[in-house]
């Protein structure tokens, strides 16, 4: 994927796509999220915890190489897995609040991938894993699929 680029992958998978519809959830201006670093000891400027500088922003699943983004999590948990983190590390856990009403994309909350992340006994919200009322077959699977690739390790790949 990196050797040809995101937009080529994103060129290729548009037709494949057609017809896949997506469960969009508002969030309220009083919705919270969490974003988490690795840190070497209490950050003191609250950019050490926003988005990444420009020349720090990497290919991810959420920036693009010197493209950076926000990236956070409707909960504290999913922070710890998507750093890997490890037992000693200090990580700075931010809490951010929303100001404008947002849409969001619960991308890789499928049951499998939280299984696969080590979730299997984490209490799962109907409403999310089941979020398009009389969702087809087809459409189950590639929301699956999406979300397993979505949650994939890439650094042990």
């Amino acid at each position: 994927m990196r050797k040809n680029g995101i937009d080529t992958l994103k060129q290729r998978l548009r037709p494949k796509l057609g017809g896949y519809t997506v469960a969009i959830k508002d969030l309220r201006p009083d919705s919270e999220f969490f974003r988490g670093v690795v840190w070497p000891e209490r950050p003191n400027l609250i950019a050490d915890l926003s988005y990444p500088p420009v020349r720090y922003a990497m290919l991810n699943r959420a920036s693009r190489d010197g493209q950076p983004m926000f990236y956070g999590s409707r909960g504290a948990p999913p922070v710890f897995f998507e750093l890997r983190a490890k037992a000693g590390q200090r990580v700075a856990l931010s809490q951010w609040a929303v100001n404008e009403p947002i849409w969001m994309h619960n991308l890789g909350y499928h049951r499998d991938a939280l299984r696969r992340l080590g979730g299997a006994n984490a209490h799962l919200r109907h409403h999310f894993l089941s979020p398009i009322p009389g969702e087809s077959k087809a459409n189950l699977q590639l929301r699956r699929h999406l979300s397993l690739a979505f949650t994939a390790d890439l650094m042990s790949a």
